[in-house]
């Protein structure tokens, strides 16, 4: 993994141009960043982080530990799976352990825990506060967990101020602790068959039909008799 050890942007040309692909790095102790604690600050925005896979290691895009901060915008985090034969695991697209996590208009899909929960976006508590967690404007579908929580999953008490829902967001699960905790205009539960997840616009799924770009999305409509709503 890349350690982030200070305050660290950094920009991709989009997310469907600027592709993180962890797929070549083996099936153990392997992430793409991992934000050290005590005062480091990550931003990501216009990239995909996609295709980790580990045993018992969490945040396989990015781990952020106490005191310190995550933000994404504008990005994908999709297909990271911790296939976990007896520890459980939570969070196996974005872990966070005491460091704040500000999400904007960015979508998470494909992300899987076998025995733990949040399985797109987890955060506990730790360090001197307790994190902070902003999310808007995202979307949280296709994601599987062990415990019925496979969006965004807060394992910490919060106190008034530590959740903030921005709106307009669309998830298939509003369970653990955020969604079902925070509720805001414009948030909408339901989900797609399928979710445009910007990764290329010269990305195939013939490996993966649920995640498309826009043109196959438009395509698979084009081709196939489907309600609105299918697609």
């Amino acid at each position: 993994d890349l350690d982030i050890t200070g305050d660290v942007r950094i920009f991709g040309e989009g997310a469907g141009l600027t592709l993180i692909d962890n797929s070549g790095l083996g099936s153990s102790n392997y992430r793409s960043f991992d934000v050290a604690a005590g005062g480091a600050n990550l931003e990501l925005s216009g990239l995909t982080i996609a295709n980790s896979s580990t045993y018992f290691d969490p945040g396989l895009a990015v781990r952020v530990l106490a005191d310190s901060s995550l933000t994404v915008k504008d990005s994908a985090i999709a297909n990271h799976l911790v296939n976990s034969p007896v520890t459980a695991v939570d969070g196996a697209g974005i872990y966070s352990a005491g460091g704040d996590v500000t999400i904007r208009r960015s979508v998470f899909t494909g992300n899987e825990t076998t025995t733990g929960s949040g399985a797109a976006v987890a955060v506990v508590g730790g360090g001197a506060d307790a994190p902070k967690v902003t999310i808007g404007a995202s979307i949280f579908a296709l994601n599987d967990d062990y415990n019925s929580h496979p969006n965004v999953y807060i394992g910490f008490s919060p106190g008034p101020n530590d959740l903030l829902n921005e709106g307009y967001n669309l998830y298939n699960d509003k369970s653990g602790g955020f969604f079902d905790a925070t509720t805001a205009a414009g948030d909408h539960e339901g989900t797609a068959d399928y979710v445009v997840t910007t990764v290329a616009d010269t990305f195939f799924h013939d490996d993966n039909e649920y995640s498309l770009s826009l043109r196959e999305a438009v395509a698979l409509a084009n081709d196939k008799d489907n309600t609105p709503e299918e697609i």
